[in-house]
């Protein structure tokens, strides 16, 4: 075990463990003062190499498209990252597509995958070239409740909601509110699309609902965020964690 840092901060001296043995151990440190009270450091380092993606584990991405009239000198941009994001999901990864302004729609009765039969790709293709910025005001509350509120297709299913907009919206605390309740099976990753878009509502609900934000705007490298972003919403996340405190190593300062 070697000490890796000491830092005194007024009264308050900091110490940081590892050990070069096995630096993912967890590791406390005990200090005794003349008094024979106690200071107790504890450091965990959690080991993620460990998860892996069970056979039976499916993942559900719903991309979501703010087609309001706001969105129409960016629904061409729309267009393009939701064709390029579609190229780049797995074909065994099962997604559906909704458009939403002051009303909503989906094109598939339920998430598909793109090897599917029925020229599924195809359908989604000619979908996403016939949108346009026609939905009027942008209301995005009730199309997240109907995708909440559509079952998912498996015990074991990861559902990501992939959110393209411009805008902002006068119910930002009720979306906010909607997405933490159903954070522990659905997650939202945002693309902010123009200078103008509402970084309250891009960002704070990427915070309520467990995700990342990315924002699309004149001169950022448009392929490489699309990627990223969605590479980020395909990852394995963990539930129903368990922390063993089991201590390898005490040391008394």
């Amino acid at each position: 075990m070697t000490w890796r840092s000491s830092l005194e901060l007024g009264l308050l001296k900091i110490f940081s463990l590892i050990s070069v043995q096995d630096p993912l151990a967890t590791t406390v440190a005990c200090e005794r003062s003349s008094d024979q009270s106690y200071a107790v450091l504890l450091t965990c380092v959690p080991n993620f190499g460990e998860l892996y993606r069970d056979e039976k584990d499916l993942t559900e991405i719903i991309f979501l498209i703010d087609r309001s009239s706001s969105m129409q000198d960016r629904i061409q941009a729309a267009r393009t990252a939701l064709t390029e994001l579609l190229t780049l999901l797995p074909d065994e990864v099962f997604f559906n597509i909704f458009s939403f302004g002051s009303h909503h729609s989906h094109l598939f009765d339920q998430p598909r995958r793109k090897r599917d039969d029925g020229g599924v790709a195809q359908a989604a293709l000619a979908y996403i070239a016939g949108m346009e910025a026609d939905m009027g005001t942008t209301e995005l509350l009730e199309p997240l409740r109907a995708i909440y509120e559509a079952p998912l297709l498996a015990e074991r299913t990861s559902r990501r909601i992939l959110l393209i907009t411009d805008g902002a919206i006068e119910s930002v605390d009720d979306v906010f509110e909607l997405a933490r309740r159903h954070v522990s099976h659905t997650q939202i990753f945002t693309f902010g699309i123009g200078h103008g878009v509402s970084k309250e509502l891009v960002s704070g609900l990427v915070r309520a609902g467990k995700g990342t934000a990315e924002y699309l705007q004149d001169g950022a490298s448009l392929a490489a965020c699309l990627k990223q972003q969605l590479a980020r919403a395909l990852q394995t996340s963990a539930a129903q964690v368990n922390l063993d405190w089991g201590v390898r190593y005490i040391a008394f300062l």
